[in-house]
């Protein structure tokens, strides 16, 4: 049949005595069986070791088989055959069981929850973009199983840490076996007031099945909604333990032992940058020199002032003066900072005047000398006005009471006038006042 490859053998037989020893026939079930392969790992001496799920009874089944055998890919389908084994001296019950594996075959395909489950990966990595640049952490939020080893690691790693609050890491406990219980996890410590990082945390197991929760289609899209927003770091099982929602998360840590680490890693990132970008606002304002002797304040200015935010639990807020940027920079009066300014306007002024000069000149009229046979001009003298003398009130003449004369000397009278010629000639005595008028 195409697609499926047989090999049988038993291997090499290892220099260390196994400590495993043959059980009876079918104790543990079937040992030709169909199963999914849900992990694989290489181990020494040749051999490489298999976690299966046995499709008739959902039975998680750690297998050993030689390296000489074909050996399968996470997800494949495959037929085994073999006989189980037993530690009869180990401590813990019950006692470990193996499967040595003596044939194993490839069915050719994956298993149906295999291609559900990358299919569900595919559609939630498209256009997702997990945050990457952090703020100080400060408050963080571990999801994971409550008195386990995963929490144990990360208090001990965290412990006294300068940079954290008081209260915290807060602890998020979930059921790691449930893959529903997990994603609230998730949820719900993103709803921590200021949170600055979100921890998913395991430790790691031999039993690779248990690891499989973390690789489930509802925890991989919490782990990426969540991580557009607040950077969350996935610290689950060993070095070579890589589930599912890794490849949605922001970072990822070989063991949950290496949160701190991460932490201080990113912590001094976030001051170098700031540093460098306030270096770069330094050199890029005018009249700055010396830019590196504040470089290291603004980094502290902006942690304090993180400091101060996170007492009163608002969002910091970046200054918005620039020059605010580094304190220790020289500065300079202000005729010296715009100094080219007041010598542009004093150029501009002078030309002004210099324009105005030219141009009064240039319209004022000139003066014409007088022809050669011109007349003499003549000179007329204005005799000054006298002020006039002032007016007398009008005063009427008297009138003179007339005198009756008799009837008998009027024609005496009339005559005596009319036969003096000289008194007809004769000009009436004027009133000095009426020789005014």
């Amino acid at each position: 049949m195409k697609g499926i490859r047989r090999s049988t053998g038993r291997g090499r037989s290892s220099k260390k005595k196994s400590q495993f020893q043959a059980v009876a026939r079918d104790a543990h079930g079937p040992s030709h069986f169909e199963a999914e392969v849900i992990s694989v790992r290489s181990g020494d001496h040749g051999y490489c070791f298999l976690w299966l799920l046995r499709t008739s009874d959902d039975v998680n089944i750690n297998a050993m088989l030689s390296s000489h055998l074909a050996l399968p890919q996470e997800g494949d389908m495959v037929l085994v055959w073999g006989g189980f084994e037993e530690n009869p001296k180990a401590k813990t019950l019950p006692k470990p069981v193996r499967l040595r594996v003596t044939s194993i075959t490839q069915l050719g395909r994956k298993s149906a929850r295999h291609n559900e489950w990358s299919d569900a990966l595919k559609s939630v990595l498209v256009g997702h973009v997990p945050m990457k640049e952090t703020r100080t952490i400060r408050r963080p939020v571990i999801v994971t199983g409550r008195n386990t080893a995963g929490e144990t690691d990360i208090r001990n790693e965290l412990k006294g840490a300068e940079s954290l609050d008081p209260g915290f890491p807060m602890f998020e406990y979930v059921d790691l076996n449930a893959p529903e219980s997990i994603a609230a996890g998730v949820r719900q410590a993103a709803r921590v007031s200021d949170v600055r990082a979100i921890v998913l945390a395991r430790g790691g197991t031999s039993e690779k099945w248990q690891l499989l929760p973390f690789s489930h289609p509802a925890v991989v899209r919490a782990v990426a909604e969540v991580a557009k927003f607040i950077p969350v770091v996935v610290a689950i099982g060993h070095a070579d333990d890589h589930p599912l929602c890794e490849q949605s998360a922001s970072f990822t840590v070989t063991a949950p032992s290496a949160v701190g680490s991460l932490f201080r890693i990113l912590n001094q990132e976030r001051e170098d940058r700031l540093r460098r970008d306030a270096v770069e606002k330094a050199h890029a304002r005018p009249g700055y020199e010396g830019a590196a002797r504040g470089a290291n304040a603004p980094a502290q200015s902006q942690l304090r002032s993180e400091d101060a935010g996170r007492e009163a639990n608002v969002p910091v807020q970046t200054p918005s003066d620039s020059r605010g940027a580094v304190p220790d920079a020289p500065r300079t009066t202000s005729w010296r900072r715009h100094r080219w300014k007041l010598a542009l306007t004093g150029l501009v002024a002078l030309s002004a005047v210099v324009g105005m000069a030219t141009w009064g000149l240039s319209n004022e009229a000139p003066t014409e000398a007088p022809p050669p046979h011109a007349p003499a001009a003549v000179v007329t003298t204005v005799a000054p006005v006298q002020p006039a003398p002032p007016k007398r009130k009008k005063t009427k003449p008297k009138a003179k009471p007339i005198k009756e004369v008799p009837a008998g000397d009027r024609g005496t009278a009339d005559a005596g006038r009319e036969s003096s010629p000289a008194a007809t000639e004769a000009p009436q005595a004027l009133n000095p006042i009426d020789v005014f008028e």
